[in-house]
């Protein structure tokens, strides 16, 4: 099918978002006066222009759309040149004059509003919204900065918009307002005001050198104006504490200061806390949906930023032991500081939600993988189970078990690609995808049934990787997704958030790594969530989870937290699941970043002797159609998850329930219980392990001096068997976990392999992926932490009975290309191709 102009330039290209300068005709008048300048759009010849779909790089000037063309183009353009004639005749008012109204304000008695502010003419407050806008007024009336803490999906945009609509336009008339927020949340930002007030001129400020200095002259300073025109501007975290940012407005007095995600200032000793406190802002607002997710330093810090009489390390020294006589006295001490409202208590309208979490087991290759990778250090998991004390080298050394183990229990091919089987044939490559994993084998159940049942997914993970794997996985399914992570620019993120949200859109799925896509992010048109894989912060998930159980959404929705039990993964939801229980009496909890060693060690410690049990895949948890059905039945959820009804419940997964696959129904338990020590490993298991590795390094020692000994003129190695190990090879019943040390590896025949030899193929793999991978460790999702999946070290092959290699040292591989879908030619996508447009169907972005 050929393709048109219209279906190869999307239409948000051709539509103006922001003019920045007009050339005008040469023979007509100049005007002198707003109303001339409005009534003068016919003589425009040219348009600096952003479009909508794109960014401030790709600013140019066009011609302006005309009548003749389609009437949402002109549309677009009459409504952003309106707004180029409103920032260039702006009233800037003296500092003075809007000083001594605002002393005046403040000076009367404080009368809270009855009805939402005039300015926001395109939507309607909702009771608790009214509540929470005078909440903020009084707090502005009476010189005090706080903190608004609702839940996640309540609405503190629309809150803060009011509150400057009502400041603004109302009384004591200040401005400017400075709003921070994430890089990627600015176009959504500036979305919101536009659509409550659009009376406001609200300019954003984010992005690299080139969109800076644009907005900087054209839309805050044009024509070389020495006083800004704007009553908003909306800032990125990264521009905020950029140094050339401080300088260029400082001269600014700004009349109040809000900080989207606060728990972002946690640290007072980062560049962006700093750089905020240097404004001396008078009026300070932090938005946070989780505000007691970390330490009580890191609380007393966001109370130190919002009131600089508190002092967050004598708060701290005050507050070092929290029991039944300090805790009354630390909640009387910052309660005025703090608003909390929760879904449950403020939405009785809302669908209900059901956190739901499926306890699965390891398929045998998880199992022997992760038997292998624990047998890697036999000395030092002997001494973690003797509890010998660690030492800070060797701690490192389990961090390093412990990701592999979570890499693991993604995927096994998360690990390790050089695990997957050889093989040309897609469908076989499609099951052997499916048939690695647990998580992988459940959703083939899950997906069809929900998709068929007219449900629709997000589902997230913290390994890029993993989500390469799904990638694949849906797409050999046959069903359209989107995908956003770090790596993806704000304009495209958006761009698939639309298309997802799009009435009627055939896209069943969308993938995010639950760092990047948990924040900022409506998609309350999904109603099922996976959550693939558990946080060390439970607050994460809980973030992940409000992307669809939010105002907006219609129908009852299921969150899914797959963990395998008896894992280290069952074990970080029990620590979890203790620390948001301690969340509302501020107790230490967790620092995302740095493990507690003794959680560290419980972790790898949980289920391990469970692993190395004969027994183990007697006890397997196994998932037919029937079982599926009831997981997913949606009639009796009111009835089976009652205390979800219970005020500020949904917030939190410790009371989640667990499913029972034996039982089809709920339990409440996961596992061990939080104060029950993990049953001691046999001392046996590590000492045949140990013996195994020391014969082997024996035995290698002695073919080295044989073949490099004295007279020696070359290594004589013996011939390395090339023949490929499969899968079923892999885990087969004679194969046991200790002699995975000599396990040979090759490297996979798959589609994404013969790509590399292919030129044609290469091209146009290069042309369809938007997602490469990129560097280990780095990120790009406006400062939050995402997990990347590092390769292993490689080592030199070494022989061993004719084997090559260990499975944790695959062999050295060339670079790879992006990732793409393996199953771009699945008998299943093929047959769906018909069915679904081509934006519907995702290949590789």
């Amino acid at each position: 099918m050929s393709m048109n102009e219209k279906d190869a330039i999307p239409d948000e290209y051709l539509m103006p978002e922001i003019i920045l300068d007009i050339k005008m005709a040469s023979s007509a008048p100049k005007p002198n006066s707003k109303e001339g300048q409005l009534a003068s759009v016919s003589h425009i010849r040219k348009i600096f222009v952003k479009y909508q779909g794109l960014s401030y790089d790709d600013v140019v000037w066009a011609s302006p759309p005309s009548k003749d063309m389609e009437q949402h183009f002109h549309e677009a353009f009459l409504s952003a040149f309106c707004d180029y004639v409103e920032g260039k005749y702006f009233n800037h008012e003296p500092y003075s004059k809007i000083r001594d109204r605002v002393n005046k304000y403040k000076e009367a008695e404080f009368t809270e509003v009855d009805v939402q502010p005039a300015g926001l003419t395109r939507g309607k407050l909702m009771g608790y919204q009214l509540e929470g806008l005078n909440w903020l007024l009084g707090n502005y009336h009476g010189n005090r900065s706080v903190v608004l803490a609702d839940e996640m999906g309540l609405g503190k945009t629309v809150q803060v918009v009011s509150l400057v609509a009502s400041l603004v336009q109302d009384s004591p008339k200040c401005w400017p307002f400075l709003i921070v927020v994430p890089n990627a949340t600015c176009p959504n930002w500036r979305r919101e005001f536009k659509q409550w007030t659009p009376e406001l001129r609200v300019v954003t400020y984010h992005g690299g050198k080139v969109p800076q200095d644009l907005a900087y002259k054209y839309e805050l300073f044009p024509g070389g104006s020495t006083e800004m025109k704007a009553h908003v501007v909306i800032m990125s975290y990264d521009s905020a504490a950029d140094p050339q940012t401080r300088i260029l407005f400082k001269p600014i007095h700004w009349a109040g200061l809000v900080v989207d995600e606060g728990q972002r200032l946690k640290n007072d000793q980062n560049l962006l806390y700093l750089a905020l406190m240097a404004m001396k802002i008078p009026f300070r607002v932090l938005l946070t949906g989780t505000p007691l997710q970390n330490n009580k330093r890191e609380l007393f810090n966001l109370i130190q930023f919002i009131d600089e009489t508190q002092d967050a390390a004598e708060l701290d020294e005050q507050y070092q032991v929290l029991d039944k006589e300090t805790l009354p006295k630390l909640h009387e001490q910052i309660r005025p500081y703090f608003l909390r409202r929760t879904k449950a208590g403020v939405l009785k309208f809302l669908p209900p939600m059901a956190q739901i979490i499926v306890p699965l087991t390891m398929t045998v290759i998880q199992e022997k993988l992760s038997k292998s990778i624990l047998a890697k250090n036999p000395q030092l998991i002997k001494a973690m189970f003797a509890n010998t004390k660690i030492s800070k080298k060797e701690r490192g050394s389990l961090n390093n078990i412990l990701m592999q183990l979570r890499k693991c229990l993604c995927h096994p091919f998360v690990y390790s690609d050089a695990i997957e089987e050889r093989h040309h044939d897609p469908e076989i490559i499609h099951q052997n995808l499916v048939q690695a994993s647990s998580k992988l084998i459940l959703l083939e159940l899950m997906l069809p049934k929900l998709k068929e049942r007219g449900h629709r997914v997000l589902i997230f993970s913290q390994f890029l990787d993993q989500l390469n794997i799904v990638e694949d996985f849906l797409t050999g399914m046959g069903y359209g997704f989107r995908r956003l992570d770090g790596t993806i620019s704000s304009l495209e993120k958006q761009r698939r958030i639309d298309a997802f949200n799009a009435p009627d859109s055939e896209l069943f799925a969308f993938l995010l790594s639950t760092r990047a896509g948990g924040v900022g992010i409506n998609l309350a048109t999904a109603d099922t969530v996976i959550i693939m894989d558990p946080d060390f912060n439970p607050h994460q998930d809980l973030q992940a989870l409000s992307r669809a159980h939010r105002i907006g959404q219609k129908k009852k929705v299921l969150c899914f937290q797959l963990v395998t039990k008896d894992s280290a993964e069952e074990r970080i939801m029990q620590i979890g699941r203790k620390k948001m229980a301690l969340d509302h009496a501020l107790i230490e909890t967790m620092d995302d970043q740095d493990i507690d060693g003794d959680d560290l060690e419980s972790i790898i410690k949980h289920g391990a002797q469970a692993l190395f049990s004969d027994d183990y895949q007697k006890t397997a948890i196994r998932y037919d159609s029937a079982s599926v059905d009831k997981l997913l039945d949606r009639s009796e959820m009111d009835q089976e998850m009652p205390d979800q009804k219970e005020e500020g419940s949904t917030e939190q997964f410790n009371f989640a329930k667990v499913w029972s696959n034996d039982a089809s129904g709920f339990q409440d338990s996961l596992g061990l219980e939080e104060s029950e020590a993990p049953e001691p490993i046999n001392s046996s298991v590590w000492d045949q392990i140990l013996a195994q590795r020391e014969e082997e390094a024996r035995k290698q020692a002695e073919a080295n001096r044989e073949v490099l000994g004295r007279g020696g003129r070359r290594r004589m190695a013996k011939p390395i068997n090339y023949k490929p190990v499969t899968i079923a090879q892999a885990t087969g019943p004679n194969l046991k976990g200790p002699q995975m040390s000599s396990l040979a590896v090759t490297r996979p025949t798959n589609l994404r392999m013969m790509r590399r030899f292919c030129p044609k193929q290469k091209s146009a793999q290069k042309s369809l992926n938007t997602n490469p991978k990129k560097p280990v460790h780095k990120t790009a999702n406006g400062g939050a932490n995402e997990t990347r999946t590092p390769q292993n070290k490689h080592k030199k092959q070494k022989t061993h009975g004719g084997h090559t290699s260990h499975l944790l040292t695959p062999p050295r591989q060339s670079p790879k290309p992006p990732l793409e879908s393996r199953m771009a030619s699945h008998p299943k996508a093929k047959a769906k191709s018909h069915k679904t447009s081509p934006s519907s169907v995702q290949t590789a972005e």
